[in-house]
């Protein structure tokens, strides 16, 4: 069988088999230790949706009863093969610049794929390098440093570092 797949479901009962389990790339052990996030690379949509064409939409799903949070899987997996669940992770452009006057702070914010660059500006703050977080499978970004969490809106981002907890930054200009 094809290693790609069409959009349409596989129509048989042997789906699981026919189509291999396949695992993102696996990150760099330096970079796993370093970061403590998920240990994988994200799909692609192409390879989650392929992946989601293992399931067997069986009637009274195992993997449902096994979810923490008893989600309804085989749902979830309808949704990647529709491509539907992967459009709507898609954010509002987070690009440019948030500001918090409780830090008296402002960053300038440039996003590459996976990879969020932040120039800070803060009297409390020494000038240098920018600070360079990666998004995980949660939609968090992390760094070294802490980490960033974006409304849904992208209008501003909660920050959090070994300093300062739940710091909220707004769009400025």
């Amino acid at each position: 069988m094809s290693e790609r797949l069409n959009s349409d479901r596989l129509n048989n009962d042997f789906q699981f088999i026919e189509v291999g389990r396949k695992d993102p790339k696996k990150k760099l052990l330096r970079q796993r230790k370093r970061e403590f996030v998920e240990i994988h690379d994200l799909f692609k949509p192409q390879q989650a949706a392929d992946q989601a064409h293992r399931c067997l939409g069986c009637g009274n799903p195992y993997c449902e009863w096994k979810c923490p949070v008893h989600n309804f899987i085989p749902n979830w997996l309808k949704l990647v093969s529709e491509g539907n669940i992967l459009a709507a992770e898609a954010k509002p452009n987070l690009a440019g610049r948030y500001v918090s006057p409780e830090l008296q702070a402002t960053y300038d914010l440039t996003v590459d794929g996976a990879k969020l660059t932040a120039a800070v500006s803060s009297p409390y703050t020494k000038s240098g390098e920018p600070l360079v977080f990666q998004r995980g499978g949660d939609g968090v970004f992390r760094s070294d440093e802490g980490s960033l969490t974006f409304d849904d809106d992208g209008k501003g981002f909660t920050l959090s570092t070994g300093r300062v907890t739940a710091i909220h930054f707004a769009r400025g200009n």
